[in-house]
C-alpha cells in the first residue's frame, strides 16, 4: 500500500485463477462513482460458485442458534464461522469479503492491514481483513460484475496441515473480537472434526481423516499455547 500512487482512489484485489466477465470492471468503477463515503469495500459476483455442501442441514434453525452455520450468505457468526456467499442475484451488504475478487477504497486499506500472524497460504487472512473493515464500512457484493473461478485441482497444502492451521487460524481470528465466543468457536470446530470423519468412511478418502487429525493437533496445540 506504501507504493499506490498518491491520485489512486480504490485499489483492487484479485486471485491469478479467475476471469471477469465483460462488463464487470467498468460496472464495478460505475458503482464506485456513485457510493457513499460509507462504503468501504465492494465484491464481484461469483457466478460459478459450487454447490455448498449439505446446504438444507446448514438452513435449519437450530444450525444457526448453534452458530455453526447460517443460509444468509456473508454473514460472520459469534462462533467466528462465516457463511459462504457465493452467487447473488441482487447486490446484498456482507460482514465479510473474500479477496478472490474484490476492490476497497485506498484509504480503508491504510487503516486496516492484513494481520501479518497469518502465514504462507494465509486462511481466513480475507475474513480477517474484511470483518474488521466491515465494523466501520458497509461491504457489499455487486451483483452484475460477474467472475468466474478456476481453482488449481492441485491442493495448496497437506490435508493434515490444513486441518491444524483451520484450528489455529479460527482461533486466532475469533480471540481478536470480543464480540465472538471462543466456547462457540471450539464447539463448530468439534462437529467440523466428526464430519470430516463421516465424510472420510462415506467417500472413502483419507484426506478427510488427515484434515481431523490436524483439526485435534491444532486443538493440542492451543491448549499448550493457553497454558
Amino acid at each position: 500500500m506504501k507504493l499506490v500512487a498518491p491520485e489512486i482512489t480504490l485499489v483492487g484485489l484479485m486471485d491469478d485463477d479467475i476471469v471477469l466477465e465483460p462488463e464487470a470492471l467498468e460496472l464495478m468503477l460505475n458503482f464506485w462513482r456513485e457510493a457513499a463515503p460509507a462504503v468501504g469495500g465492494v465484491s464481484f459476483n461469483l457466478a460459478n460458485h459450487p454447490p455448498i455442501f449439505a446446504s438444507r442441514l446448514k438452513s435449519l434453525g437450530v444450525t444457526s442458534r448453534l452458530a455453526l452455520y447460517d443460509s444468509r450468505p456473508g454473514l460472520v457468526l459469534r462462533s467466528g464461522i462465516h457463511t459462504l456467499i457465493g452467487f447473488v442475484p441482487e447486490t446484498t451488504s456482507a460482514q465479510w469479503l473474500p479477496t478472490t475478487a474484490v476492490v476497497y477504497r485506498r484509504q480503508v486499506l491504510c487503516e486496516h492491514t492484513f494481520d501479518e500472524w497469518y502465514q504462507g497460504y494465509s486462511y481466513l487472512e480475507d475474513l480477517d481483513l474484511s470483518y474488521g473493515v466491515g465494523k466501520k464500512y458497509k461491504l457489499a457484493v455487486l451483483a452484475g460484475a460477474r467472475f468466474y473461478h478456476y481453482p488449481s485441482l492441485i491442493g495448496r497444502t497437506h490435508w493434515y496441515a490444513f486441518g491444524k492451521m483451520e484450528v489455529a487460524n479460527r482461533l486466532h481470528f475469533v480471540r481478536k473480537h470480543p464480540e465472538l465466543s471462543p466456547l462457540r468457536c471450539f464447539f463448530a470446530l468439534t462437529v467440523r472434526i466428526f464430519i470430516s470423519i463421516y465424510l472420510g468412511f462415506r467417500e472413502r478418502d483419507g484426506s478427510f481423516f488427515k484434515r481431523a487429525w490436524g483439526n485435534i493437533a491444532g486443538f493440542f496445540s492451543a491448549a499448550t499455547r493457553s497454558l
